[in-house]
């Protein structure tokens, strides 16, 4: 890459399955990342890269994160739609 530090606008996204057949999605901004297990059933992960970048705290129930994790979770649902 010609420009590592170069900002990029746009979220990443990713998906990766575990032996056990449970699947994980996240969507990764330059700051943030969300993950649903399941689509949300196995649990879910949020983590500001910020202050944790290695992903240490897992912020997904903490309330001052609620506005954060809704925009999160329907850049995810757009990337991923329910039951695909």
């Amino acid at each position: 890459m010609k420009h590592p530090r170069a900002v990029w606008p746009n979220a990443a996204y990713t998906q990766v399955k575990r032996p056990n057949g449970v699947i994980g999605r996240s969507v990764r901004t330059e700051r943030w990342r969300y993950t649903e297990w399941d689509a949300g059933k196995a649990g879910a992960e949020l983590y500001d890269h910020e202050t944790d970048a290695n992903e240490f705290y897992n912020l997904t129930d903490d309330p001052a994160y609620e506005k954060i994790k809704q925009e999160l979770i329907i850049a995810l649902k757009k990337r991923f739609p329910p039951g695909e």
